[in-house]
């Protein structure tokens, strides 16, 4: 372990150069059937659904004491915000979700 790996000065390991693009087959993804494209997208938006509820609901339980900038409930609706909104937002997995429905290709970028 000790020689494929390099530490840094703050203790942090990191790979070697020389097997920095390396790819194994454990961590390649295999590639998706195209009709479960829109299945895992729906997972995922379903995921990020289920956790702004959660968040909305332990704010609520914690009544005015969630509006705090400290407590934890307000912690886990902004992380609940960010898996809504930036990791990829409903607004383009919804999008995606429906153009893998009708079967288009997706528009050249």
């Amino acid at each position: 372990f000790r020689a494929d790996r390099r530490s840094t000065k703050r203790g942090h390991r990191r790979t070697p150069a020389s097997s920095a693009g390396r790819r194994t087959s454990a961590n390649r993804s295999a590639p998706c059937a195209p009709g479960r494209f829109g299945e895992i997208l729906a997972i995922r938006a379903r995921g990020a659904r289920l956790a702004l509820d959660a968040a909305h609901s332990a704010l609520l339980h914690c009544g005015a004491n969630g509006y705090l900038a400290h407590h934890p409930a307000q912690r886990r609706v902004r992380e609940a915000y960010f898996v809504a909104l930036v990791t990829p937002a409903l607004k383009h997995l919804t999008r995606e979700i429906a153009l893998a429905k009708s079967g288009d290709p997706l528009p050249a970028a």
